[in-house]
């Protein structure tokens, strides 16, 4: 069903996928660096973690 539903299938493999390397992981955090701020450290961590991944499918 990737044809049919594609942001789906992105969404299924980084929620269900183990990275092979952690390069992914420190790209993550550099990203994150730039959206973590202080003028923004009043985000909850689960709205920062949404911000991250939903700019990854989007990219993708």
């Amino acid at each position: 069903h990737e044809r049919d539903f594609p942001v789906v299938a992105k969404m299924a493999r980084d929620f269900l996928a183990i990275p092979g390397t952690s390069v992914s992981v420190e790209r993550l955090f550099s990203k994150s660096r730039h959206l973590c701020t202080e003028v923004r450290s009043s985000m909850k961590a689960n709205t920062i973690t949404e911000s991250l991944l939903s700019k990854c499918w989007i990219k993708d």
